[in-house]
């Protein structure tokens, strides 16, 4: 992946951009429109360097000239807020609303009026020490090792076995995996401990009642509550919990075990997952016939970023085990990266990332960075409509037509079992948010509530660190994005609405889907939902449907196979 980097001149890029905002306050409308422009070409340069250092740091994050970028973008980005403060300010200020509305956007000015209330003089400090905290996270689970068959691995390299199809090996790694996170327990504890005291103290100085009505406002939550998720939570528990535990049942007989074990969550089947067949490069150029056959759109991106090098999928040692998709404005291109280990997941990312990246490229032409990215909340729904687009595909990536719809099978278990855990991993933020004062024991000890609560089927077979309450340590969106975790739940249940649709007419899914791409951020998740004609998430009659629309799937898929095992005795 060849990113050219150049370090950027904050005192530079600082005066420049405030100029670019005094020229917009004082101009006609032709200069104001001049001034945006000029102003964006800087904010968006600045994008650019911020995200070609972080995905070099993910390729190499024991490279201390990427530690030390990513160190220099801590300080940067309380600079940047500081800016965009101003050009939010100067955009609320503005008397021809009209015009601007126009220019700009509705919803750039809904982010403007909210922007205008996160950022003051005294959280800059605030900014800088919470990137501190969470790149002290980030570099423990990338770099603390144990012993592992006989060779020191990290996190990254123990992965792959947490999935083997014999139990004993699972086991192991799974010890291993916690042996790990033993290590570092402490020291997480006393980030995730240090982040809610800057947090609330920068809800504080905002003047908000705690980090949760702040962090909504971060994430342009516009037209729903903090009330709305809290009945979707509830939702999700009624309609899907009950299915989940007797799909966990079903587990238990097909490995004839008696209890199902933290380990054992992840294997539906007694041979182990479902196996993709071929190499990274096999899969790459499976996914490009994929792509082509579904829409053009779709193969022409994917053939680009391949031959452009935006992409990179191969595992290495030195390199971060996240699958992550960001925008270069100056190429206006795409990029995503995630390290393939050979097994079912590598399916899942080829499609997730690249669901991104077609709604970022087609979103390249609209005008500013607020309308060109959605709210989490809508970028997750390209993401997992594009894993369901690939529904009738998947047998380019598997040998047989009994390993394509067992992948379907789990690929559906997944999903359920993702709707439940992202409101475990909600509400327990919402718990300790709420709840500055609890101790480092308390919210373990509401971790372990809600593993009751939305995992009752899972047995924790005596693991110390799981009983002790410290399995939210793992998910790192608890430290690195709070309250972004549920937003996969909340998309998910208008992915799987693309998915009804697409059986129903498959070209027109994939043409309102690119329509739906290329309005990028112009509108809020529940204006999008209310565009597409779909159904909101927040009605319970939503999810009971997703819970029937799974239920029957599954169900489908688990009839298959018996045949088809039949059909192979037979033979």
């Amino acid at each position: 992946m060849n990113l050219k980097y150049e370090q950027i001149d904050l005192e530079q890029m600082e005066r420049e951009m405030l100029e670019a905002l005094d020229d917009f306050r004082v101009g006609d409308i032709a200069k104001k429109e001049e001034a945006l422009n000029r102003f964006h070409r800087l904010r968006d340069h600045y994008l650019t360097m911020y995200w070609t250092s972080y995905i070099h740091y993910l390729l190499d994050y024991k490279n201390e000239m990427w530690i030390a970028s990513e160190k220099f973008f801590g300080t940067a980005e309380g600079k940047m807020q500081e800016i965009l403060h101003t050009y939010f300010v100067t955009l609320t200020n503005c008397d021809e609303k009209e015009w601007l509305k126009a220019y700009v956007g509705k919803r750039t000015l809904q982010v403007a009026e909210v922007e205008t209330k996160l950022y003051r003089d005294t959280v800059k400090e605030a900014i800088a020490k919470e990137k501190e905290e969470k790149m002290k996270y980030l570099k423990n689970i990338r770099t603390v090792s144990t012993m592992y068959d006989g060779s020191e691995k990290t996190l990254a390299k123990i992965s792959p076995d947490l999935v083997n199809s014999d139990r004993e090996v699972r086991k192991r790694a799974n010890l291993a995996r916690f042996d790990i996170f033993k290590k570092i327990q402490s020291e997480n504890e006393e980030v995730l401990d240090q982040l809610i005291k800057i947090r609330n103290r920068m809800a504080e100085d905002l003047h908000y009642p705690s980090y949760v009505e702040l962090s909504y406002d971060k994430l342009y939550r516009f037209g729903y509550c903090e009330k709305d998720i809290k009945a979707f939570r509830q939702s999700i528990v009624t309609y899907l919990l009950p299915l989940m535990e007797q799909l966990r049942k079903m587990q238990r007989e097909n490995l004839k075990v008696d209890a199902l074990y933290y380990y054992d969550v992840p294997i539906l089947f007694s041979d182990g997952l479902s196996k993709p067949k071929g190499d990274v490069d096999e899969i790459v150029r499976e996914a490009s016939a994929m792509y082509h056959e579904m829409h053009p759109t779709f193969g022409n991106l994917f053939d680009r970023m391949k031959k452009e090098h935006y992409m990179d999928l191969e595992a290495r040692d030195e390199k971060s085990n996240a699958g992550i998709c960001t925008y270069l404005p100056d190429q206006h291109m795409p990029l995503f990266i995630a390290s393939f280990h050979k097994t079912n997941h590598d399916i899942d990312v080829i499609r997730h990332e690249f669901g991104h990246s077609v709604q970022l490229y087609e979103s390249r032409n609209l005008r500013y960075h607020e309308n060109r990215w959605p709210s989490f909340d809508v970028c997750e729904i390209h993401s997992q409509a594009m894993e369901y687009f690939g529904w009738n595909y998947l047998d380019r990536f598997f040998e047989s037509e009994e390993e394509t719809n067992r992948y379907r099978i789990e690929k559906l278990v997944h999903d359920l079992e993702l709707l439940l855990y992202a409101c475990q991993v909600d509400e327990f933020q919402h718990e300790i948010y709420h709840h500055p004062e609890y101790s480092k024991q308390k919210r373990n000890e509401v971790w372990n509530q809600l593993d009751e609560k939305y995992q009752p089927y899972v047995d924790k077979e005596q693991n110390d660190y799981l009983l002790h309450g410290a399995g939210w340590q793992k998910q790192s969106h608890i430290i690195t994005d709070p309250f972004y975790y549920i937003d996969y739940a909340l998309s998910l249940t208008v992915a799987l609405q693309f998915f009804v649709q697409m059986e129903k007419d498959e070209k027109k899914a994939y043409e309102d889907y690119l329509k739906f791409c290329r309005m990028g951020g112009s509108k809020s998740f529940v204006e999008y939902i209310d565009a597409l004609g779909f159904s909101s998430p927040f009605e319970p009659e939503t999810i009971r449907e997703i819970a029937n629309i799974l239920e029957s799937k599954i169900e489908q898929l688990h009839k298959q196979d018996i045949r088809q095992k039949k059909k192979g005795r037979k033979q």
